[in-house]
C-alpha cells in the first residue's frame, strides 16, 4: 500500500515554484521520482488548490496550477468523478455513511472502514485541466472571501478573546440592554488597542474590521435576547439544542459542537440529523 503524504500548503507553494522554474524543475522532478520509487504519493485536495490560486498576482497563481502538470501521480480524497479532487466534505460523507450503516461502530471502527478507500489516484495533468476550466470563477470567489477571512484570523488570535474555559450556563440570566452595550463598547476598545499594537499586515482597515466584528456580536446579542434564556439563544445560533450539549461545560465545547454540526450539513445533503443521534451512531463522539 502506498505511503500517502499530506503536505502543508506552504510546501505546495514551494514545490509548484520549483516545478515552474526551468532552473529548478529537473531537481524537483528527480525528488518526486525518488519519492514515487519509495511508494510515496503526495495527497492534493481542493483545499490546497484554492490556497495556491488565491495569490493576488494572477499570473503567479496560474503558473502554480500549470506546474501541477509535471506531477505524474497524485492521490486525492475519493469523490464523484466530475469533482476530480476531494475535500474534507467527502471524508465526512464517507464517515457518516459508515456510521449510518453500522450503528454500533466506534470511532476506531469507522476510521478502519473508511481508510482503505479514502484515497484515489489522479494525474497532475487531469488536475491541472480541471482547475483551469474554472480558474477565473474559483479565484473570484476565493478573493472575495479572503479579506474577511484574514480579518477574522487576526481578530480570533487576539488574547482579548482568548477565553476557552469560559463556563457555559444553561440557566444563565440575560444582561440588561445597557450592560450589553457597555460590555460591547469595552470589548471594542480593547480589541482596537490590541489590533493597533500588533499592526498585522493581513488587516488593511483595522478599525473597520473591529467595528464590523463587535457590531456582529451586538446583532447576535439582540437575537439571543429574544430567546427564553441566553443559553437557548446561543444554541439556536449554533443550530443546537439543550440535549445536544449535555456534558458541555464551556463555551469552547459548545463552539466545537456547533462547528461539527455545520461540517456535517453538506454530507447529510442539508437534512441535519439530531447531534445526539449522530453522536450515538459515531460511537460516542
Amino acid at each position: 500500500m502506498p505511503h500517502f503524504i499530506g503536505l502543508d500548503s506552504s510546501h505546495w507553494t514551494n514545490l509548484t515554484r520549483d516545478l515552474s522554474s526551468e532552473q529548478n524543475r529537473d531537481e524537483a522532478q528527480r525528488r518526486i521520482a525518488e519519492l514515487l520509487s519509495l511508494d510515496g504519493v503526495l495527497v492534493l485536495t481542493w483545499h490546497h488548490v484554492l490556497e495556491l490560486i488565491q495569490h493576488g498576482d494572477e499570473a503567479l497563481a496560474l503558473a502554480r496550477v500549470e506546474a501541477l502538470r509535471f506531477l505524474p501521480v497524485l492521490a486525492t480524497v475519493a469523490c464523484e468523478p466530475e469533482s476530480v479532487l476531494g475535500t474534507i466534505v467527502h471524508v465526512l460523507a464517507q464517515e457518516v455513511s459508515v456510521a449510518l450503516h453500522m450503528p454500533q461502530a466506534t470511532a476506531v471502527d469507522i476510521a478502519g472502514r473508511v481508510k482503505p478507500g479514502l484515497f484515489v489516484s489522479v494525474s497532475g495533468e487531469v488536475v491541472c485541466e480541471a482547475v483551469l476550466a474554472h480558474f477565473a470563477a474559483y479565484r473570484e470567489h476565493d478573493l472575495q472571501r479572503q479579506p474577511r477571512q484574514q480579518e477574522l484570523a487576526v481578530l480570533t488570535q487576539t488574547p482579548v478573546l482568548n477565553q476557552p474555559k469560559q463556563p457555559f450556563y444553561l440557566d444563565g440570566v440575560l444582561r440588561s440592554s445597557s450592560e450589553v452595550v457597555a460590555h460591547s463598547e469595552a470589548l471594542r476598545s480593547r480589541l482596537s488597542e490590541d489590533v493597533s499594537r500588533r499592526k498585522d499586515r493581513r488587516m488593511s482597515r483595522p478599525e473597520e474590521a473591529v467595528d464590523k466584528f463587535v457590531d456582529g456580536l451586538l446583532a447576535s446579542a439582540s437575537a439571543i435576547s429574544q430567546a427564553p434564556t441566553p443559553a437557548d439563544g446561543i444554541l439556536a445560533i449554533g443550530g443546537l439544542t439543550r440535549a445536544d450539549v449535555e456534558g458541555c461545560g464551556t463555551m469552547e465545547d459548545v463552539g466545537t459542537l456547533a462547528v461539527f454540526r455545520h461540517q456535517i450539513k453538506s454530507p447529510l445533503t442539508g437534512d441535519l440529523l439530531s447531534l445526539g443521534v449522530l453522536r450515538k451512531l459515531c460511537g460516542g463522539l
